[in-house]
């Protein structure tokens, strides 16, 4: 499989488009964010969709530290 495939979409959060490689995960930008528990939560209890890196990245900024119930 060429690498560009896959499916563009676009962020739920910034309304950037991306390419997202959910049917092929391990080549997929979002598998090397280290998205930590909170920054998992918060994303998967307001969307229901992939979200760009930049907002990915966004989260893991915004959650950095925190402390983890």
């Amino acid at each position: 499989m060429p690498e560009t495939e896959g499916e563009v979409k676009k962020c739920p959060r910034c309304g950037n488009r991306f390419l997202c490689k959910n049917h092929d995960i391990f080549n997929c930008f979002c598998i090397m964010i280290p998205l930590n528990a909170l920054a998992r939560q918060l994303i998967s209890e307001k969307y229901d969709d992939c979200l760009c890196e930049a907002c990915l990245n966004e989260y893991v900024a915004k959650t950095e530290g925190a402390h983890e119930k």
